[in-house]
């Protein structure tokens, strides 16, 4: 099983609904590792590494609704093959 690399980009309102703690423990379950943040423009930008299957996980965790705070499902997922190497898990939750 190749590993690879998600970019995944989230628009809509992202403001006090859990979607970077939700996305990062369940990132950290399936032994992913990259970032989450907050962009400049008020997205929220998730890129992980990992295992294929891991991260195909993942996307379906996002696909069955991140936060029950949030009630729309805007996101893109752009998949790669070259890694990066990161070796955690980061987010800039306070």
């Amino acid at each position: 099983m190749m590993n690879k690399r998600a970019h995944i980009l989230f628009s809509g309102d992202v403001d006090g609904t859990g979607y970077r703690f939700f996305l990062q423990q369940k990132g950290q379950e399936l032994g992913l590792k990259g970032y989450i943040k907050k962009t400049e423009a008020g997205k929220i930008e998730a890129v992980v590494e990992g295992k294929e299957q891991s991260i195909h996980e993942y996307v379906r965790f996002i696909e069955n609704g991140v936060s029950m705070q949030a009630n729309w499902q805007e996101y893109t997922v752009d998949y790669f093959d070259t890694l990066v190497g990161y070796t955690s898990l980061s987010s800039e939750i306070v």
